[in-house]
């Protein structure tokens, strides 16, 4: 175990627990995102619907989760059926966090119907969205679904810093 001792000590031990911060939350913010983006539908190909304002190519949901670092990130990617691009730009968005300015952290989804993919259409909106490729009438709830699984990987994150990046789950 390392010995901290005088104000030299104290600096090194202060720079750790600030990396340590720095780690916990690109690795926090990383793991969330690349788990929401594989709970993520695809979508079928369609021409734009009249019917629900639905505009999909498959994979535009599941590859425009992006990581923000002090502000919401509202871009949007081109579509890719296995999120390949929500999973590069995760880590190299989550590395801007920087723990001393306190920065917040949004995994978001900025397509125009991602509100209608979590938390579905009602019937009477579109009768036809089966038709669509979004089969779950009830909405697919890919954040609500999820909200245990992720904070058992802020819990497993956390525990991985504090046992020195040493162990995990």
């Amino acid at each position: 175990m390392a010995e901290y001792k005088g104000s030299q000590g104290i600096a090194a031990l202060k720079k750790k627990i600030e990396l340590q911060a720095n780690m916990l939350g690109q690795l926090a913010a990383v793991s969330t995102a690349r788990h929401i983006v594989d709970e993520s539908p695809v979508g079928i190909d369609i021409y734009p619907s009249a019917v629900g304002g639905i505009e999909n190519e498959p994979g535009d949901f599941k590859n425009s989760w992006k990581v923000g670092v002090g502000a919401i990130d509202y871009d949007i990617r081109e579509a890719d059926k296995n999120g390949l691009g929500a999973y590069a730009e995760a880590e190299t968005d989550a590395a801007r966090f920087d723990y001393k300015r306190q920065d917040e952290i949004y995994v978001t989804n900025s397509v125009d119907h991602a509100g209608q993919v979590e938390n579905g259409w009602f019937a009477s909106d579109d009768p036809d969205r089966i038709a669509l490729g979004w089969e779950d009438r009830d909405g697919y709830h890919v954040v609500q679904n999820n909200k245990d699984k992720m904070v058992g990987i802020l819990k497993d994150v956390a525990n991985f810093i504090a046992s020195g990046g040493t162990t995990a789950r």
